[in-house]
């Protein structure tokens, strides 16, 4: 991460293991735990600069060492600071040098001023820095020529110029410190609350076989019922009641995998079986599954699959519950009489791309955010006509991160929505 990167194109991607100075001012700063000040340097975007390095390290879990997590720098303008701190205004009545380059002291290279300064008697001051110093002198502009009585306010103009120069850069080591600060509070943040996530999906996923059990003996008794297996109910309400147990026992199955299957997904438990696949076939499945749902609201499904499109490699059941759930996502917000298609083809690159396109009620920039978003939905009284868990389009996401593709999603209000799925080329199955 680079801020601003204007005019610092050229150091995006620079590595500190390619560069011996660099690696060793980094490595100082790691070793030593504290902010570390290299240069004046040349600097790949042109100039001059002063460069601060503060290590981050963060603590994972209780009772361990740190963990070294980073560096972060900053770049001081050579030049501006000598402007700005007044080192170049011609109306300076001393000449200053300094000594110390990468904070090493009166035994550090020169890097600024004339080298005679140094060997005219001069004036002298050791500056420290957050670590390392620096040796500044001054001598009257022309030299010495005797001692002057008012040699005091020499050393108040000295005083001056030194306090310019070197405020700027304590100023810059204490942000950078407070930098560190945050970054550390924001990772142990994230850690904690990762933490919990985990343990929530560890819970979950534990408790697949004790939600499920129940739950099929439900489905296969009322659907025991609902077919009449050992003969007539006797009365045409228990017939319909049993319809009822049926549809909302298969309901509650449908709801409780998304999220027992996300669950397994965030906890890193969800195995892929994989196999090369016919996406014409996948898709006619899906259409099967889906064509009581799709005739109540008089939709319309068509696919268009590129006759000659590879296998595609990858699990038969994940890849059905991601079509189920985006064109049962597009019934949902269909009008009646609407159409909702699957084309499927090979693009440039091999990858295997499925769009599903619907002409439903469309969705703003907003309500898409949200849709994206575990357990929520998008606006609307239409998507109360079906109960949902709010987790369609996301579980779909996630999986497609499994399966190392992406998923797209273009929508507008009033117009319909079209889902892009694109897997990567090496899931494409050479014939």
């Amino acid at each position: 991460m680079m801020y601003p990167m204007k005019g610092n194109e050229k150091a995006i991607d620079l590595d500190y293991r390619k560069n011996a100075a660099q690696r060793e001012a980094a490595l100082k700063a790691r070793d030593l735990r504290q902010l570390i000040l290299a240069g004046p340097v040349n600097l790949v975007q042109g100039g001059q600069g002063f460069i601060g390095r503060v290590p981050v390290f963060i603590d994972e879990r209780p009772g361990l060492p740190s963990k070294f997590w980073g560096l972060i720098s900053t770049v001081i303008n050579v030049e501006k600071l000598y402007r700005d701190s007044g080192l170049l205004n011609e109306d300076l009545t001393i000449d200053i040098a300094i000594r110390g380059k990468d904070a090493e002291g009166a035994e550090g290279d020169q890097f600024y001023g004339r080298q005679e300064i140094l060997t005219n008697n001069p004036v002298l001051a050791k500056v420290s820095l957050p670590y390392g110093s620096w040796l500044m002198a001054a001598i009257p502009k022309g030299g010495w020529q005797d001692r002057p009585n008012n040699e005091w306010i020499l050393y108040l103009v000295f005083l001056l110029a030194e306090g310019l120069v070197v405020i700027p850069i304590l100023i810059i080591g204490r942000l950078l410190l407070e930098r560190q600060k945050i970054i550390q509070s924001l990772h142990e943040a994230k850690s904690e609350s990762e933490l919990a996530n985990k343990a929530k999906s560890e819970f979950l996923a534990a408790m697949s076989h004790d939600l499920r059990t129940p739950l099929n003996a439900i489905m296969g008794f009322s659907d025991m019922i609902r077919v009449k297996a050992f003969g007539p109910l006797g009365n045409a309400r228990y017939e319909e009641y049993a319809n009822y147990i049926y549809d909302s026992g298969t309901l509650l199955v449908s709801l409780i995998n998304d999220v027992l299957d996300l669950s397994k997904i965030e906890a890193g438990k969800y195995e892929l079986i994989e196999e090369p696949l016919d996406v014409s076939s996948l898709v006619q499945v899906s259409f099967r599954q889906l064509m009581n749902m799709a005739e109540a609201s008089n939709q319309h499904l068509s696919a268009a699959v590129s006759p000659d499109l590879p296998a595609l490699q990858g699990d038969e059941k994940a890849l059905i519950q991601v079509l189920n759930n985006l064109l049962s996502n597009a019934i949902k917000f269909t009008p009646d009489g609407g159409k909702i298609g699957v084309v499927a083809n090979l693009d440039e690159s091999e990858s295997i791309v499925l769009r599903i396109a619907d002409t439903g009620i469309g969705m703003s920039e907003h309500d898409l955010a949200k849709a994206l978003q575990p357990f929520e939905q998008a606006g609307g009284m239409h998507s109360r006509r079906h109960e949902g868990t709010g987790l369609s389009l996301h579980l779909c996401a996630n999986f497609m991160r499994l399966f190392g593709g992406s998923i797209g999603i273009e929508s507008e209000v009033g117009k319909g929505t079209t889902v892009t799925l694109v897997f990567p080329p090496e899931r494409t199955v050479a014939s």
